[in-house]
């Protein structure tokens, strides 16, 4: 349902496994899952899918606590062009209000719409498997600290990275300002090293580019798909 006003509202969880499902916020409002496995949705048509986040205005923040805790964000529905930012402890834009905040939550799930959308992941959470959908239409996906912008590094990429794409989307790996020595590895589906930790997990892409930094690089190309023009810049 619809929660939150302007001083803000707590709604805590129990000892069970708990569901929330949040259409839309006015204010404020601070979610704790507690103990237990907790699943957090987020989408006007929830629990079903094929809605958007635009009624999500006021912030909202979620604490997952003990469990597995899963955090789904569903904008399937929407078709404007969109712009979204994520970071290790908050997602932004989408048509979000001011954004949610997490914390202990060990599954994040971001499924976008059929617009031609821009995702800049600027960090992950080292606890956190973060998958992206991009949806339908030509999406573009910055993976970089300063994302959307470049020049920034990959070395808060922390937590496993999975991106979804449609088939016609461009990845951006900007690792561009690191003037440290690093090593990576491509493969058809997967990209390790640079500093990151668990890496970036890819389908569904048609060009690849990755930017390397000034530092000493030893890169390894292990196969690479052949439905995806991979560029790669040495610095």
């Amino acid at each position: 349902g619809r929660c939150g006003d302007g001083a803000g509202q707590a709604i805590d969880g129990n000892d069970g496994n708990d569901t929330f499902n949040i259409q839309g916020t006015t204010g404020v409002a601070n979610i704790n899952g507690e103990a237990g496995n907790a699943t957090f949705n987020f989408g006007s048509l929830t629990p079903t899918t094929g809605g958007n986040v635009n009624s999500i205005a006021g912030r909202v923040n979620i604490n997952g606590g003990g469990g597995n805790n899963v955090l789904n964000v569903d904008d399937t529905g929407d078709t404007a062009a969109n712009a979204g930012y994520l970071t290790s402890t908050q997602l932004t834009g989408l048509g979000l209000g001011s954004g949610v905040n997490y914390l202990a939550v060990e599954s994040l799930n971001i499924n976008l719409g059929s617009g031609n959308d821009m995702f800049g992941v600027q960090s992950t959470n080292a606890t956190t498997t973060t998958t992206l959908n991009t949806g339908a239409g030509s999406n573009s996906i910055i993976v970089g600290t300063l994302a959307p912008s470049t020049g920034g590094t990959v070395n808060n990429i922390f937590g496993a990275l999975i991106i979804v794409g449609s088939g016609s989307d461009t990845l951006i790996v900007d690792d561009d300002g690191d003037t440290t020595a690093n090593s990576g590895t491509l493969t058809p589906t997967t990209i390790t090293g640079l500093g990151m930790g668990s890496g970036i997990t890819y389908t569904g892409l048609a060009p690849l580019n990755i930017s390397l930094g000034s530092g000493d690089y030893t890169f390894a190309g292990n196969d690479i798909t052949n439905t995806t023009v991979t560029t790669i810049d040495g610095g």
